[in-house]
């Protein structure tokens, strides 16, 4: 009877890890913005050699000692900085960065957006509902990205210059701010579950959205956009 038990354990164990590896989606990262900024820590924390040309892979983030921004789209490094009050973009950098939020999915589900959706706050609540509709747990940390028609998007690039403690005036002073109209880009979106808001999001918001534009590699920080009709949204299928 004790061996009885003791195969009923084993194969209860054995189920338990399986489920957990046939886990389809996962979102990690390095690093945080909560730390940077209490600890005014603006050193790397996770060198892009080890992520980048990972089929899948999504991630945003700032580029060490606040010098620009960091957006991977299916494992392809995009970056963009500033040189002499320009904005320079490049694709397959070789950078590090001060915090990263990055995952995968095996599989994604394609959502179509019916109707105009304008400003974060009412993405953010697109991207909740459909998380919902597809049976994902909020709770559960997860990359998405998007195939976006905008009407309009403004972006900044993170660029620090000189040395001296960086507080939220000085953070907002570093972004170098732009805008485009009329574009087709690709979004870079991470969905943080509660605990982890505030560490790769803003306080207050469930995500952050980097994008890029393939054909001008453009790519930046979204702090905000209009998503036009037609646009889609893919969110990790469960």
């Amino acid at each position: 009877m004790q061996r009885f038990y003791i195969i009923l354990l084993l194969i209860h164990l054995f189920s338990c890890s399986s489920s957990e590896e046939k886990k389809s989606y996962w979102l990690k990262y390095a690093g945080g913005r909560d730390i940077m900024m209490r600890e005014q820590d603006f050193s790397a924390k996770i060198d892009l050699d080890s992520l980048k040309n990972q089929k899948g892979l999504m991630a945003v983030g700032p580029i060490e000692n606040l010098k620009g921004e960091i957006t991977i789209f299916d494992g392809v490094v995009y970056t963009s900085t500033m040189r002499n009050d320009e904005a320079l973009y490049r694709k397959d950098s070789v950078v590090k960065a001060v915090f990263l939020a990055y995952g995968n999915a095996d599989e994604y589900k394609k959502v179509e957006v019916k109707e105009s959706v304008k400003g974060l706050k009412n993405i953010e609540n697109f991207i909740r509902e459909q998380a919902i509709e597809n049976s994902l747990d909020l709770e559960e940390s997860f990359p998405f990205y998007m195939e976006a028609q905008v009407e309009n998007l403004d972006y900044h690039i993170i660029f620090t210059e000189g040395d001296g403690m960086h507080g939220h005036q000085a953070h907002q002073k570093a972004k170098r701010k732009f805008k485009i109209n009329n574009a087709n880009v690709k979004i870079v979106g991470v969905w943080a579950n509660s605990q982890e808001e505030g560490i790769y999001t803003h306080n207050g918001s469930r995500t952050h959205l980097h994008f890029i534009n393939k054909e001008t590699l453009a790519s930046g920080h979204i702090d905000d956009v209009q998503l036009l009709k037609g646009s889609r949204i893919f969110i990790p299928q469960n």
